[in-house]
């Protein structure tokens, strides 16, 4: 089952977004980021794979990556796993399900991003997200903050 994200009518999140995280500032405390919640990029477009990173740090995520392929991806993984993932689902002409099937494993959310249409590929994997490029910053946080709240009521 495919989750879908609660959006108000403009595409935003119905949630109020928190202020950026200047994470330049002196009192920026880098040992805190391993205390904040964690979102693997992968994506192997380097402009977009670094605004989506620096848009999701300003609202307050430590990003793993952006990993711009899939062993990239699997490195880091290895050690830590993320909150949740948004992967591109086409990585420089591979397909990324199988890093999916990892994550989903290992019980990680998913944000599935494509410019095309992705059919049932992603249906086998339970409270994944689908958001079609090009996405928005608000359309992004929506789903990656709402993958994280239904996790975390899943398990609970």
């Amino acid at each position: 089952m495919t989750m879908i994200v609660d959006c108000d009518s403009a595409g935003g999140p119905s949630r109020r977004v928190p202020p950026a995280l200047n994470i330049t500032s002196p009192n920026f405390d880098r040992e805190r980021q391993w205390d904040m919640r964690r979102l693997l990029v992968v994506e192997d477009e380097l402009l977009l794979a670094e605004q989506m990173a620096q848009t999701m740090e300003n609202l307050g995520w430590a990003v793993m990556g952006p990993a711009r392929s899939l062993d990239e991806a699997e490195a880091l993984i290895a050690s830590r796993d993320p909150d949740v993932a948004l992967l591109d689902v086409n990585i420089g002409g591979q397909s990324v399900f199988p890093l999916a099937d990892v994550l989903h494993r290992r019980r990680v959310p998913i944000v599935f991003c494509s410019g095309y249409d992705l059919g049932d590929e992603v249906d086998r994997f339970t409270g994944c997200a689908r958001l079609r490029k090009p996405v928005g910053i608000h359309q992004m946080y929506a789903a990656v903050n709402g993958l994280l709240d239904y996790s975390r009521t899943a398990i609970a």
